[in-house]
């Protein structure tokens, strides 16, 4: 923190700003009634979190549980105190074909909580509302449904991803590659997005390391315990000659 650079508040206020109005409705203390609506919106059918419990399951008995589905929520909301167990993560791997022998033909998931998801989607439904006077609409980290500079990144098994990467990358790292200047607008435009969300990238790993390690390591040790028993299970069991 010590050479970090200081931002000047004369650049900042060159650009848009937060107003007033927009600052209280931020800052207003979410309602029983957002929770059970941020709830209901996500389907039913999403893979569960560490608590083995699915959104369908809190839907079901609302009724029952709406209460107290509120109150752990709003609690973490308002003081914006969060307990690490709520914040865990379960990483999970699905095979991309049927007979997958290394680790590159699974594609990772994140199974996250569903009190964690009902919070997200809170923040994100007061940002939603204030984004558009703050940002344009045609940034490309911006634009609904735009997923592709994720997809390079991320380097997605599709065929376009492969196209990308043997003509245009040829091995170069996504975030250090630069558009030659005989490439087309909309390519040129897509790299260009990148530095804009780099920094949105280098948080959001650190984010998600920061949640999964621990468990992660719990997983580890709890693979390499099981590995070790079944190893002494098959010795002991193995007939001597």
């Amino acid at each position: 923190m010590e050479y970090r650079k200081k931002v000047n508040s004369k650049v900042m206020k060159l650009g848009s700003l937060v107003s007033n109005s927009q600052e209280e409705y931020l800052l207003k203390e979410f309602s029983k009634e957002e929770v059970k609506k941020a709830l209901f919106d996500i389907p039913g059918i999403k893979a569960p979190g560490p608590d083995g419990f699915t959104s369908c399951f809190f839907q079901d008995n609302w009724e029952m549980l709406g209460h107290d589905i509120s109150e752990a929520v709003l609690s973490f909301l308002q003081p914006g105190k969060m307990l690490r167990e709520i914040n865990t993560t379960v990483l999970t791997l699905i095979p991309k074909c049927k007979c997958p022998n290394t680790v590159s033909e699974f594609r990772p998931i994140a199974c996250c909580n569903v009190l964690y998801k009902v919070a997200t989607k809170l923040i994100c439904s007061r940002l939603k509302v204030i984004l558009p006077d703050l940002v344009a609409q045609n940034q490309g980290g911006f634009i609904t449904d735009s997923d592709d500079k994720w997809a390079i990144a991320n380097k997605e098994d599709n065929l376009w991803i492969r196209w990308i990467y043997c003509v245009y990358m040829k091995g170069v790292d996504w975030w250090s590659y630069q558009a030659p200047p005989q490439a087309s607008w909309y390519w040129k435009k897509l790299v260009a997005v990148k530095n804009q969300v780099k920094e949105i990238w280098e948080v959001r790993n650190s984010v998600l390391w920061n949640s999964e390690t621990i468990l992660v390591e719990q997983v580890v040790r709890k693979t390499k315990e099981d590995v070790k028993n079944r190893t002494c299970a098959a010795g002991q069991a193995k007939p001597n000659k």
